[in-house]
């Protein structure tokens, strides 16, 4: 699931590193706004994988960093077709971890998808 107190955790490493580091800095360099970064923080949004992208560049990490491999349950079909005691009454938080699920999964499969990216082979023999 993504989780996104890592991104926190970076801005709070990169200003004890550099004192003139701000959250603002960072939106800049990425191009995102600082209401948008903070609802990604907070855990309102989830980012697009671009906007990921680019934050895990600007601290030299894996967008797998992003994530917490092993912290949630297999989602499973039962869970869709009757609320489960987990989420109570509230269907919205299902929904709202099913999206986490999902962009995690769309990051995953563009990681894959650049792996396999080879070049055409056949055009070289001849």
């Amino acid at each position: 699931m993504f989780n996104p107190q890592k991104i926190n955790y970076l801005i709070t490493q990169r200003k004890l590193i550099d004192k003139r580091f701000s959250k603002a800095s960072l939106c800049e360099h990425i191009e995102l706004s600082l209401v948008g970064l903070d609802s990604i923080i907070n855990g309102r949004s989830i980012p697009k994988v671009t906007n990921l992208e680019k934050i895990a560049l600007f601290f030299n990490v894996d967008m797998n960093y992003f994530f917490d491999q092993y912290d949630s349950k297999p989602m499973s079909v039962d869970r869709l077709q009757e609320p489960s005691p987990e989420y109570g009454e509230n269907p919205w938080k299902l929904c709202y971890e099913l999206q986490k699920e999902i962009t995690h999964l769309r990051v995953e499969l563009e990681r894959c998808e650049k792996l396999t990216d080879f070049p055409n082979s056949s055009a070289n023999t001849g």
